[in-house]
């Protein structure tokens, strides 16, 4: 309230802000592991654009319903896009560890 934004504004500032934390704590979970160059840039790509194979199951049996159309929480571009809080928990629990 004391910002004036709408809340609407404020959800998706929040949503972002939390979502660039989650990739700043990947990012510096793959440096500690010692990825470089090329293989950190597909570490970091295929973390955050991965959804599972689900469209695969889809494609082989129509009728099936794969997790990963639903459970949002089990990848992070998704967890990001839906669930700010579920980000910086992950984000946290990185620079935790």
């Amino acid at each position: 309230r004391w910002s004036g934004l709408s809340l609407i504004v404020v959800y998706h500032l929040v949503r972002v802000g939390c979502g660039l934390m989650l990739m700043f704590a990947f990012d510096g979970l793959v440096k500690l592991l010692g990825f470089k160059g090329v293989t950190r840039i597909l570490a970091f790509t295929f973390a955050f654009s991965a959804g599972g194979f689900g469209w695969l199951v889809r494609l082989l049996r129509p009728d099936f319903e794969p997790s990963d159309f639903w459970w949002t929480e089990a990848y992070a571009f998704h967890s990001m896009m839906n669930f700010p809080h579920f980000a910086i928990s992950s984000a946290l629990i990185l620079w935790a560890t």
